[in-house]
Formats: C-alpha cells, sequence, structure tokens
C-alpha cells in the first residue's frame, strides 16, 4: 500500500512520502513517469516520478462520473516481467502510444490535479484505482490519460 503522494516544484517530482513493500512490482514507463504495477495481477499501484509541471499546459480538468475500480494495465502472463524493472508502456500495452505521444501533461492550479495524456473525446470512463489517482479508460479499456490528485504540494513557486 503506498501513502501520502507528494509533488516537489523543487525537484520537479512526484513521489510516495512511505512506501509499504511487500508486493512484487514492475514499472511501465511513459517518458520519465513510472507506474507501478503488480507482478502478479497487473494492478496499478502507484504512479511516481520526474514531471516537471513547468511547461504544462494550465487549465481546468474536469472530474465528473468517476467510477471506484481496479485497473489492471496488462496481464502478466502474456509477458516476461522481471520484479522491479521499468518497461517503456507504449512498447507492452498496445493502443497506449496514441494518447501519451507526443508527452502532454495539464496542470490544473484551482484543484491541485495533475493530467498525462490526450484522453479520449469519445465514450471515455474515468476510474478512481485510490485517492490519488484517476485513469481514463476508452471503450476498448485502453489506457488514454492519468490523472494525479497529490495529497500535496511542495516548495511552491507558480
Amino acid at each position: 500500500m503506498l501513502n501520502k503522494m507528494i509533488y516537489d516544484f523543487a525537484e520537479h517530482g512526484l513521489y510516495y512520502e512511505k512506501q509499504n513493500s511487500g508486493v512484487d512490482w514492475f514499472s511501465l514507463c511513459i517518458e520519465t513517469l513510472e507506474l507501478e504495477c503488480d507482478l502478479l495481477t497487473g494492478k496499478l499501484l502507484g504512479v511516481n516520478g520526474y514531471l516537471p509541471l513547468v511547461k504544462a499546459t494550465k487549465k481546468r480538468i474536469n472530474l465528473v462520473d468517476v467510477v471506484e475500480k481496479s485497473i489492471f494495465l496488462i496481464n502478466p502472463q502474456e509477458k516476461d516481467y522481471i520484479r522491479g524493472l521499468a518497461y517503456k508502456m507504449a512498447l507492452k500495452v498496445p493502443g497506449t502510444e496514441k494518447f501519451f505521444n507526443p508527452f502532454s501533461v495539464i496542470f490544473d492550479s484551482s484543484q491541485g490535479v495533475i493530467q498525462i495524456g490526450k484522453g479520449c473525446k469519445r465514450k471515455e470512463t474515468l476510474i478512481r484505482v485510490d485517492k490519488n489517482i484517476i485513469c481514463g479508460m476508452d471503450s476498448k479499456s485502453t489506457l488514454t490519460r492519468i490523472i494525479l490528485i497529490p495529497d500535496e504540494f511542495r516548495n511552491a513557486t507558480m
């Protein structure tokens, strides 16, 4: 279980204050951001990494009709994943490249919300993975965006 999600403006980093181990995991990477997944199930556990918001688009992020659910990004039995290693998401999760390439970041400072990815204009479902992570999924269950809601912003200069 991951604890308090922090975004630090001085380090341009997203991380968890305390991270409980005990689960074997691997990471799927979008640029310098890591999506940590359970090695046995493929369930999304957390998101962390280098994420500069200096050049992020500043606009409101709409968070309506969010449903609660676990997100399983991949079936780990289909691939040979190794505990603790990081893999480029576009190579491991088909269909995601069109939503995350080019890399797109939106920052809604009024709500304290960060969005990675373009999202999908048609038939997108927003799924709350936990208190800090909401994922957009299209009608084919392809990840379209990741919405991050840190518990705390540190060293804010924006």
